[in-house]
């Protein structure tokens, strides 16, 4: 199809058997394909009720973002369903949970994800729970990095040799900590000081402690980032799931998807 950048990557290790793995479909789109002009006759596409969520932004740039989002997920589960063969869901189905993770109601075999920020917005697609975060590098974050990495995180951050550097690990570290809140479902209920993220293993580990002082736990899930040659190198954009998986990234580069919806 035109105007699509398509790239195949790995979440986790590679030792899988491929016939083993799961593929999670990460779609993306730049959020200027709404516009003023055309707001209207966009927003229209969706129910009611997504419409009002639309409308409470506080601005256009945020109600042009989230548009976006809700548009690019309609295009892909008119796809996806003759993909899946799961029947006709559509936005009409859309619902969330408690910690704010989107679900399609009575299509629990199709799980989903959301994110954007700044130009773009992204969305994920499983038959599995996932999570997708996309940041705009972050340029100052103040003590946020004492106060939620851990010490290992914190060390990493310090041998940056410029401020630079500094910057970029601590957005990819940020990235990672809010695509596995998605995944997790909890949102940022989930306190990001009991998460450590390790980029070399692809991993974040979110420590547990039970009723008694000295048990504590241990959860783990794969995260992978991708980048793409659309992305500029000011976006972070990590994919968070419970088992390894195999990745196909594909981003719409062009508005012809639009005038289907």
């Amino acid at each position: 199809m035109p105007g699509l950048v398509r790239a195949r990557t790995l979440c986790g290790n590679c030792w899988m058997d491929r016939k083993n793995r799961k593929t999670i479909y990460v779609y993306g789109t730049q959020t200027d394909i709404v516009t003023e002009e055309n707001f209207e006759k966009r927003l229209s596409v969706l129910p009611d009720f997504l419409q009002e969520k639309v409308l409470k932004c506080r601005n256009f740039p945020d109600r042009q973002r989230r548009l976006s989002g809700y548009l690019l997920l309609a295009h892909i589960l008119s796809r996806w369903t003759m993909k899946a063969e799961a029947g006709s869901p559509n936005l009409a189905h859309y619902r969330t949970e408690a910690g704010g993770k989107p679900y399609l109601c009575g299509y629990p075999e199709i799980q989903f994800n959301l994110s954007h920020s700044g130009r773009y917005a992204v969305c994920a697609v499983s038959s599995e729970p996932v999570g997708i975060d996309i940041q705009e590098r972050r340029e100052r974050h103040g003590n946020l990095a004492a106060r939620f990495f851990s010490q290992e995180e914190n060390e990493q951050l310090a041998e940056c040799h410029t401020e630079e550097e500094r910057e970029e690990l601590f957005s990819r570290f940020w990235c990672a900590r809010e695509a596995y809140v998605k995944w997790t479902g909890t949102g940022l209920s989930r306190k990001f000081s009991s998460l450590e993220v390790n980029l070399k293993s692809g991993t974040v580990m979110e420590w547990t402690q039970g009723a008694e002082i000295e048990h504590t736990g241990k959860r783990e899930a794969y995260i992978r980032e991708l980048f793409s040659e659309v992305f500029s190198k000011d976006y972070f954009l990590t994919v968070c799931s419970g088992k390894e998986a195999e990745i196909e990234l594909e981003i719409m580069t062009g508005k012809e998807w639009m005038e289907e919806l």
